[in-house]
């Protein structure tokens, strides 16, 4: 909180810097997508005034191809200006904007390319003359920027004709189907195993399968191999555990070594074994818990411990 605290003041104190100078252009580029139809915002900012507003609608295309959109828009029209040295973009996706001015082949110079000779006429006209990029993520509630957001949201998208689906679309549109139908079997059938642990997360929620940043589970605890080799025995039921050891072992010793006699299942270990940290007893089976659970009890799922 104080981080967002200190980055909107220098946000605040640069932008009222770059309005103080005639020779400067603010951009504040945003992009969504509503209805499967596309919106491109790029808001023209100079001398402490909204000097030109820019907006484009399309079709079948990504929220990426989307946000780069608004700050082809928005470059187009500050480029227009022979007085400007210095133009500086703010867009909630840094991570679109980098793709802008990333000089390998990508998909997205279709859209870049038709700039590049402007861009480079801007540069060459002084060493001086430059383009940033700040980034304005949402949660910051800037106030020039939610300009920028509620106009998004209230666009009404014009009647446009079919056309053409973008291949980030179709990849996009293709990768949504693969997902979907991967939750359907995960839930559906028993390919994950009958033992498979339903993880919620903090709110409640279960996970489901992912496989963006990581994926769902593995995300979480694939920093060290202990806990990784722990947590995988834990969520499968594929443990040294009494349990395990009646489904496949019969012959070996199947009640808890605390002497309760009951059969060592993983409920059992998890709730209710005295051989562990009572304060660490799950209350509910989040992500959060079960690491908790694992870091205060470093025998628990391990190997020949007892």
């Amino acid at each position: 909180m104080e981080n967002n605290k200190c980055y909107l003041k220098n946000l605040n104190n640069a932008f009222s810097f770059f309005q103080s100078s005639l020779s400067h252009t603010c951009i504040l580029a945003n992009g969504g997508i509503k209805d499967g139809a596309a919106t491109a915002i790029a808001y023209i900012w100079q001398a402490n005034a909204i000097s030109c507003k820019k907006q484009m609608h399309t079709t079948h295309i990504s929220s990426t191809k989307t946000e780069i959109m608004s700050i082809c828009i928005g470059l187009e029209q500050a480029l227009e200006s022979k007085s400007s040295n210095h133009i500086t973009v703010i867009t909630d996706s840094i991570q679109v904007a980098k793709r802008f001015f990333d000089t390998s082949a990508h998909s997205y110079q279709l859209l870049v390319l038709p700039l590049a000779e402007r861009i480079h006429s801007f540069f060459s006209r002084s060493p001086d003359n430059r383009i940033e990029i700040w980034h304005c993520p949402n949660s910051l509630k800037w106030k020039p920027y939610l300009i920028v957001n509620e106009n998004i949201k209230s666009s009404r998208i014009p009647s446009v004709l079919p056309s053409k689906e973008s291949w980030e679309f179709s990849r996009k549109a293709e990768c949504n189907d693969l997902l979907n139908y991967w939750k359907m079997s995960f839930y559906a059938s028993d390919r994950k195993g009958k033992y498979f642990l339903k993880i919620t997360n903090n709110n409640g929620f279960t996970l489901e399968p992912f496989y963006k940043k990581g994926g769902t589970w593995l995300s979480h605890f694939r920093f060290f191999n202990s806990t990784c080799a722990r947590m995988t025995r834990l969520i499968t039921n594929h443990a040294p555990i009494g349990e395990y050891y009646k489904r496949f072992f019969p012959h070996k010793e199947y009640t808890c070594p605390c002497s309760s006699r009951c059969i060592e299942t993983r409920t059992y270990i998890l709730h209710e074994c005295t051989r562990y940290n009572e304060a660490w007893w799950l209350p509910d089976y989040s992500v959060f818990s079960l690491l908790m659970f694992l870091k205060e009890n470093s025998e628990a799922f391990c190997f020949n411990v007892f």
